[in-house]
């Protein structure tokens, strides 16, 4: 049975790899998101339309760089600031590790059955 590598994201040519299992790679990715956050707080309310898109686009551009390494935003979305290439390719990179997260709760879960003190719960509970 071959299985799926879903710690592979290719998007627009480009093949990058994070494992959320990996805690080198989870503190890359939780830091990138409290990044954004802070960073998605500065987009300016108020200025020109292409002000705004840039703040926005920079915040997406920056999480990505900070998970992957610099540059990375750059081949992703290949040097375009646009709003709507963003949002496509962060709803990609969300389903992308949202499939990663499912399989492993699944396999948690899977594993779990098996634990003495699982198995002692169910006994007690019998």
């Amino acid at each position: 049975m071959i299985q799926e590598d879903l710690t592979k994201w290719e998007i627009n040519g480009t093949t990058l790899v994070l494992d959320i299992d990996d805690i080198g790679d989870l503190e890359r990715y939780e830091r990138a998101f409290q990044q954004m956050g802070e960073a998605a707080k500065q987009i300016p309310k108020d200025g020109t339309a292409s002000e705004i898109t840039r703040a926005y686009c920079t915040t997406f551009y920056s999480m990505y760089d900070c998970i992957f390494g610099d540059g990375t935003a750059e081949k992703i979305h290949q040097k375009k600031y646009s709003a709507a290439e963003c949002e496509t390719v962060y709803a990609s990179f969300l389903a992308f590790v949202s499939a990663q997260r499912t399989a492993r709760d699944a396999a948690r879960a899977q594993i779990a059955r098996y634990l003495p003190q699982n198995r002692a719960q169910r006994r007690r509970q019998k």
